[in-house]
Parts: structure tokens; sequence; C-alpha cells
């Protein structure tokens, strides 16, 4: 059961996020697709936040928890976090698909961002706690952890997904309901898994 944007503490969040983000000159934008387009070699994904606009795909299942993500994301933005900065120079969407890029280069992109997205996933948990929001943490904690592997598929792939692995029963079914101490090796299964429903 997903939270939707009736439940009461739900709207008070989002009513937070709207004037929050609203403060620093950014918009949340909830759209009528299922999808939002990334651009460049990133396809589609449920969310983005690219400093001025929190897009959230509104035909997706995950509408809230998008939202908490990307929100997260806003947060390390308007703290200047270290991560954040850092993973922002990386131009990865570009890089991603270029034959002059190493593998050595791209790596290091990856491993960037992984810890900018493990950074946002624990706060998103934070969030889900602090706002009493009607979502299963440990759930939540297994769709981030697919997600945040993914990453390291991807230093080995150098492809983005065409579904995501976070909303993949399979995959969350391996997945564990804690975050990881580390992310350099991918669980048993997750390759095979994503190969088969998320490419």
């Amino acid at each position: 059961m997903h939270p939707t944007t009736h439940d009461e503490s739900v709207r008070t969040f989002i009513a937070h996020v709207k004037k929050h983000t609203s403060e620093y000159g950014v918009s949340l934008t909830i759209t009528k697709f299922k999808q939002i387009n990334m651009g460049y070699g990133f396809g589609r994904a449920c969310g983005c936040f690219d400093g001025k606009i929190i897009r959230i795909a509104g035909k997706q299942h995950d509408v809230v928890e998008s939202i908490l993500h990307e929100y997260s994301h806003f947060i390390q933005y308007i703290h200047s976090e270290d991560i954040w900065i850092k993973a922002m120079r990386n131009d990865l969407d570009k890089a991603l698909y270029n034959p002059n890029v190493t593998d050595k280069q791209i790596g290091r992109m990856l491993e960037l961002d992984k810890q900018l997205e493990l950074d946002a996933e624990k706060k998103a948990v934070a969030l889900i706690k602090k706002w009493n929001l009607p979502i299963d943490v440990e759930k939540y904690i297994k769709g981030a952890n697919a997600y945040i592997y993914f990453y390291v598929y991807m230093m080995k792939y150098r492809r983005w997904h065409k579904k995501s692995p976070g909303i993949m029963p399979s995959i969350l079914d391996i997945m564990p309901s804690r975050f990881c101490k580390n992310y350099d090796k991918l669980p048993e299964e997750y390759e095979k898994l994503v190969n088969r429903y998320c490419i």
C-alpha cells in the first residue's frame, strides 16, 4: 500500500516542501506522466532536481517517496554540502556513454554519485520519521538499497536502467532492510535480475 496525497501527514509534508523550496526560488512540479525525461544517457526517472525545479512523475505509484528523495537532494543543495558540490561537477549524464571517458574516470564519478544518493536516502528516512509519514521504512530502505547498488552495476555496464531496480519485487526480495556499511560488491542474483527486468 502506497501513501497518497490524501493522507493528512502527506499533505502537511508536501505543503512544507512547497513552502521551503519556494523560499530558495525552487518549485515543486508534479507532472501527469509516469516518468520524467532526464535527457542525455539517463533516459527517464521517477523524479529529478536540477537546482531550480523538483520534477516528480505524478502517475507513478511512488509519488510521495520520490518527493522525499528529491527534497533530500534539495536539502543537500541549500546547505551546499560537499558531496552535492562534487557530484554536480561530474557531468555523469554526458560522460556515461562517451567512449572518450575512461572506465576509471566513470568509476570515480559513479562513486561520488553513489555517495550522494546514499546520503539523500538516509535523509529521506529521517524525514519519514520526522513527519510521521505512512511509509514502511524497511521497505523504503530495500528500494533505496536496490537503487544504490545500481551505481555499482553501472560501473561495469555503463548504462542507465529502463525500469528502476527499486520497484522490482524480485529485486526488493533480496535487498537488506537496513542501509549497508558499504556497497562495493553486488548481492548475489542482483546483476542477473537487473539484466532481466530493468535493462
